[in-house]
């Protein structure tokens, strides 16, 4: 048991210094949604994508966005409770109320 609270630990710290960690691997029947993109958009234009935020999940849990082009990212809650409370975003991000 402490084995496991250890490298519970560890890959938590892992995930706060934003270093590769066992959460960086995909799940068993975890969704990944690629949002297409058109191949010229106007630096004015903003990408939006949403998610679900479940008691035990997200959906989807994977967003490809181009670089340097404004994310209005939408979060729809589904009764998230428990570790789901929690969003963790590697990189900049401004939170806009």
């Amino acid at each position: 048991m402490t084995l496991i609270a250890a490298i519970y630990n560890v890959n938590s710290q892992l995930n706060v210094l934003g270093m590769p960690s066992l959460s960086d691997r995909p799940l068993p029947g975890s969704t990944r949604v690629e949002i297409p993109l058109e191949p010229e958009i106007e630096p004015s234009k903003v990408q939006q994508i949403t998610m679900e935020a479940g008691a035990r999940s997200y959906s989807p849990n994977f967003f490809q966005v181009k670089a340097g082009i404004p994310v209005i990212w939408e979060i729809v809650d589904r009764g998230f409770n428990g570790c789901t409370n929690a969003v963790m975003v590697a990189g900049t991000i401004e939170v806009i109320p």
